[in-house]
């Protein structure tokens, strides 16, 4: 099986696998509250899969949705209809907004060389506001 082919068309067992990310997220809440220096709300969930930290980050944050592939977007758009989600790489995407989190759960390992990561950072950076806070 293709690396792929797990977030395209075997995308309906993304969650299966991934389980119940409730306890994830609740987790993350208390990291955000003792890190973040900005005041916003706004959270970037790069490489979001099907939303399922979205679903419970939705409750607190305004949430936006980046993955690559449209299998699992497919999915997280339905879960979270109200969540703007887009297709992009982390590499390279372009929201033209700023955000006072991004988060990127379990994708860092796609990246195969120093430089992918330094770009990645980069555009990470770019994407942040001043004081932001990004947790991979």
């Amino acid at each position: 099986m293709k690396k792929s082919q797990f977030y395209t068309t075997l995308a309906s067992y993304y969650d299966f696998l991934c389980g119940d990310r409730k306890q994830d997220v609740k987790n993350l809440e208390t990291l955000i509250k003792k890190h973040q220096k900005s005041k916003g709300k706004n959270l970037l969930d790069v490489a979001c899969g099907t939303g399922l930290e979205d679903f419970y980050l939705k409750k607190h944050f305004n949430v936006t949705g980046l993955d690559l592939n449209t299998g699992v977007l497919e999915i997280a758009k339905k879960r979270n209809p109200e969540v703007p989600y887009r297709k992009g790489d982390m590499q390279h995407f372009n929201l033209k907004q700023k955000f006072d989190i991004i988060t990127c759960f379990d994708a860092m390992i796609y990246l195969q060389t120093p430089q992918a990561l330094e770009k990645t950072l980069g555009n990470f950076y770019r994407h942040l506001k001043k004081g932001g806070l990004l947790i991979f």
